[in-house]
């Protein structure tokens, strides 16, 4: 498993593209458009075919979303819509294909294979994951595009619409993501338990008593709230990042839902034909041509790819969680340590029956870098992670003087508050009422903590993104785009957000 240096020391040409936590085992099997044999099966792009990583900064090959872009509009100009539609339809289409195909693979009893058997499920998963990572770049980059065209038939309703619900009723998708299906899910729930207990209301639950009692009607309760984990309990997870949803997780988010229950499932369930009606009325109001209510249509089923894509991800990696213990029990190391291995080093190590040599988990925990080159994939580790980030100049710049940043406006208005940075799940639990959510990009499963802060800042997006559309929805100032909001501004900061400017002022440094 020895590295040859030639294989990644030569300087190459980056962009970079985002500061992101991930584990080497998930990124291993994303690593950004993953590869060209990879991509080509889903839309041929002549880009440069490789990736590296280093302490959770990202880099692509230089120019390489210009060049997706580049290569999506010209064959959008040729083949018209149906090119358009034709990307989501397959997106969807292989995303299906993986779920059914994984949950499979989550009900073998592995205990009973051997090693061959294994690496042969392992491998299997490796490709199907490999794959569809391949779907990970197409919306994003055909995302100021997507920006320019419904920002054109804004312009042409401007004076008889507000811009800001306009943007927002254009662009929501008519699907719902998991993490909206799961609310509405929960919801009924919420619903059913209160009218099987007599309540009148939800907070009069006893929490204790739904996760310990053994009499009826709580162990009826507690079957219900199960099979909502094992449909839904991944839902925490970011590739891999983060805890699994818990009994004691649904129990306590029973208590806030106080009144209403029937009013906002009622919302959930009429939402999106909602959302269609609004969308045909504007298009027939203003006399929408053809081709603009066309565009209106493919965005938002672009907006949808965004999270569906996601959502196949991270549910397919829950899916591999018992084949991944089950790994971690042959080899004699913890769940968590196989995490820090590609599949290619695990099945290494499952042929020896041990972590071989040149796997340094420990060092990885402290300092890892991933080279893509091709379908060649190489995990580097301390001493040697650092020469590669110093040979490809993946430096990180030190921001302790800088007093403000810049982003592109979502929603505007001003805050102030405390900052509070969300890299993964976990972090969500820190938000209290008025502090300021700074994350990378915002998901769906943020959406209780987005509920308590005051603003939101972020390192990616356009105005297609989760953020923007949550912030359009709340009518809360939100600034994306920033690249570096949380590489400079660290917990207990205390800023404001002047979302009328796009600039995030550092007030106070903790």
């Amino acid at each position: 498993m020895t590295i040859k240096m030639e294989k990644w020391w030569r300087k190459k040409e980056w962009e970079f593209i985002v500061n992101r936590t991930y584990l080497p085992f998930s990124m291993s099997l994303m690593a950004f458009n993953n590869s060209k044999r990879s991509l080509d099966k889903i839309f041929s792009v002549p880009v440069e075919d490789y990736y590296g990583c280093y302490e959770d900064d990202h880099y692509l090959a230089k120019n390489s979303r210009e060049i997706f872009a580049h290569e999506q509009i010209k064959a959008f100009i040729k083949d018209g819509p149906s090119f358009l539609w034709r990307m989501p339809k397959m997106c969807e289409q292989n995303g299906h294909k993986i779920i059914k195909l994984t949950k499979d693979l989550s009900l073998i009893n592995f205990s009973k294979l051997n090693i061959q058997e294994i690496k042969n499920h392992l491998n299997s998963f490796s490709i199907l994951l490999r794959e569809f990572s391949g779907f990970i770049q197409y919306p994003l980059t055909l995302e100021s595009f997507f920006e320019k065209k419904i920002d054109e038939v804004i312009r042409k309703c401007s004076d008889k619409e507000n811009t800001e619900s306009l943007m927002k009723d254009l662009v929501e998708p008519i699907k719902f993501n998991e993490s909206q299906d799961e609310k509405l899910a929960f919801l009924k729930i919420a619903e059913k338990i209160r009218n099987r207990l007599k309540l009148n209301k939800i907070s009069q639950f006893n929490v204790e008593k739904i996760i310990n009692s053994g009499t009826l009607p709580y162990k009826d309760i507690r079957k219900d709230l199960n099979n909502h984990l094992s449909e839904f309990g991944w839902l925490q997870l970011r590739w891999l990042n983060g805890k699994l949803m818990t009994m004691e997780d649904l129990a306590n988010r029973l208590m806030p839902l106080s009144r209403g229950l029937s009013e906002q499932i009622s919302f959930f369930e009429e939402k999106l034909n909602e959302i269609k009606k609004k969308t045909e009325k504007f298009i027939k109001k203003n006399s929408v041509g053809e081709d603009d209510a066309e565009m209106i249509w493919i965005v938002k089923e672009y907006v949808f790819l965004r999270t569906f894509r996601s959502d196949i991800i991270n549910r397919s990696f829950f899916h591999a969680i018992p084949l991944l213990r089950e790994i971690a029990y042959r080899l004699k190391i913890l769940y968590e340590d196989v995490l820090y291995m590609s599949p290619e080093e695990i099945s290494a190590c499952l042929d020896k029956g041990s972590v071989i040599n040149d796997i340094k988990i420990s060092e990885r925990k402290k300092k890892w870098a991933l080279f893509r080159e091709g379908d060649e994939i190489f995990i580097l580790q301390g001493k040697q992670a650092e020469e590669f980030a110093n040979i490809q100049g993946f430096k990180k710049k030190l921001f302790k003087d800088q007093e403000e940043i810049k982003g592109q406006i979502a929603y505007p208005g001003k805050a102030k508050g405390t900052i509070k940075i969300v890299l993964t799940t976990n972090d969500l639990k820190k938000i209290l009422k008025g502090d300021i959510l700074v994350a990378v990009m915002t998901f769906p499963s943020y959406i209780a903590a987005m509920e308590k802060a005051a603003a939101f800042v972020t390192n990616e997006g356009g105005i297609l993104c989760h953020a923007s559309i949550i912030a359009r929805e709340m009518k809360k100032p939100c600034i994306i785009g920033t690249k570096i909001a949380t590489r400079v501004l660290h917990d207990g900061d205390l800023v404001e957000v002047d979302a009328d400017k796009g600039i995030v002022k550092i007030l106070k440094r903790k």
